[in-house]
């Protein structure tokens, strides 16, 4: 387990990457149990009804992230997904603007959502 190695804010690419698991980047959120932590996922998919842009000036490094969108939901991220790397960070108001985005989402595995939002 390495994502206790991380801090909020902290962008994460997962080493096992696949669609529905780890394949886009990944912000920390917090520590969640032995097996998971809570993230958020970015992508650059823009769906109105379920995605919110970022402002480039949210990521410490805004090079490549001009056109990025916060997944609007609480995820649970296993560990297994890992090792993590960490890519990027947002900058303190970017994390606030994450959290106050998603905070009234409940925490789920994205396969729950996935099912729930993606035709």
């Amino acid at each position: 387990m390495n994502s206790n190695n991380f801090k909020p804010g902290d962008i994460l690419r997962a080493t096992h990457r696949e669609l529905r698991n780890g394949y886009h980047p990944i912000v920390y959120i917090s520590a969640y149990s032995d097996t998971d932590f809570v993230g958020a996922m970015l992508t650059h998919h823009d769906d109105p009804n379920r995605n919110i842009k970022i402002d480039s000036n949210f990521f410490a490094n805004k090079i490549g992230y001009e056109d990025t969108y916060l997944v609007l939901g609480k995820f649970m991220k296993p560990e297994e997904w890992g090792p993590f790397t960490k890519i990027n960070e947002l900058t303190l108001d970017g994390l606030n603007f994450v959290i106050a985005q998603i905070n009234h989402q409940p925490i789920e595995p994205f396969s729950n959502y996935f099912r729930r939002n993606v035709n």
